[in-house]
């Protein structure tokens, strides 16, 4: 979803560390910069509170849903 909208061609990586360790974005303002970096963490913890809400309260959220949620949490946070 966040490559679709900085129109970046990703190949998916198959282990979490090689993942992080290349997901570091050079160039572009600060700002670019700063909400790049967000992105894994907005990620995580979105699919932490699905977790929770699913095993804790019974509550399970369409997948666009959680992309909503998550597209949020990333406004929110820059």
């Amino acid at each position: 979803m966040f490559l679709n909208f900085s129109e970046v061609k990703w190949t998916m990586l198959e282990h979490t560390p090689d993942l992080l360790s290349c997901w570091i974005r050079r160039g572009g303002s600060k700002r670019q910069k700063t909400w790049w970096n967000l992105i894994p963490h907005c990620i995580w913890w979105t699919v932490w509170k699905e977790r929770n809400s699913m095993n804790f309260e019974d509550i399970s959220n369409s997948i666009h849903k959680v992309k909503w949620n998550l597209h949020c949490i990333s406004i929110f946070f820059v």
